[in-house]
């Protein structure tokens, strides 16, 4: 089991999220993935992170957030194989809300 940090670090044109993973992550089946904003950067908070109606579910727990902090937490799920989802990070910034929609590639 690997742990993948995405941090949120800012925000480019249109409300396009600036993350550490250029928006694709690799992943394994059992693996975590944490999100988490780089304060004072753009981003005030993280509100939902979805997995696209039209997409697999490649979480087997969350992505939910951890109590007490600005972070989220998904677990990818360990019985899935090669899968790929987009999913939406749902964040307010500015008093605005934005949606941005990433992916995650699940590899055996």
């Amino acid at each position: 089991m690997k742990i993948h940090y995405i941090t949120i670090e800012g925000i480019e044109s249109r409300g396009k999220l600036k993350l550490s993973d250029k928006g694709f992550t690799k992943v394994s089946p059992g693996d975590l993935v944490i999100w988490d904003i780089v304060p004072d950067e753009g981003v005030v908070k993280v509100n939902k992170i979805l997995k696209d109606e039209n997409s697999n579910n490649v979480f087997s727990i969350g992505p939910v957030r951890i109590k007490n902090s600005t972070a989220w937490l998904g677990v990818i799920n360990p019985t899935i194989l090669h899968a790929e989802e987009d999913y939406t990070i749902e964040y307010t910034a500015k008093d605005k809300d934005f949606r941005f929609d990433p992916k995650i590639q699940v590899n055996s």
